[in-house]
């Protein structure tokens, strides 16, 4: 009896899976942790620093057929391994913010 592997393509989910388990709960939580001192420190509202993932949301819908198409013709690998970079460096600029419309920006 031969045995069957499983399907590498499964194996890219949970890879995706534990990279969005790992990465998101932290962003989140650093997220709420800077936002009382940002509020103050802007003089803008709770809401409106929120805000920022509304937009994110709204982006995320926007662009996932675009990503996804990408993803299905290119090295999976490389775009995972840029996009953390890429988003690594997105968050950590928003320490350099000098009011909320460039902390939406980013």
């Amino acid at each position: 009896m031969k045995k069957e592997k499983m399907f590498y393509g499964w194996w890219v989910v949970l890879g995706c899976v534990l990279i969005t388990t790992t990465m998101v709960p932290s962003v989140m939580s650093m997220a709420n942790k800077f936002l009382i001192p940002f509020t103050t420190e802007m003089g803008v509202s709770r809401g409106a620093f929120t805000f920022s993932n509304t937009i994110l949301q709204i982006m995320g819908i926007f662009l996932a057929p675009f990503v996804t198409k990408k993803l299905a013709k290119g090295n999976i690998r490389r775009m995972q391994s840029i996009s953390i970079i890429v988003f690594a460096l997105a968050y950590a600029s928003y320490g350099l913010v000098q009011n909320v419309y460039q902390h939406y920006a980013i």
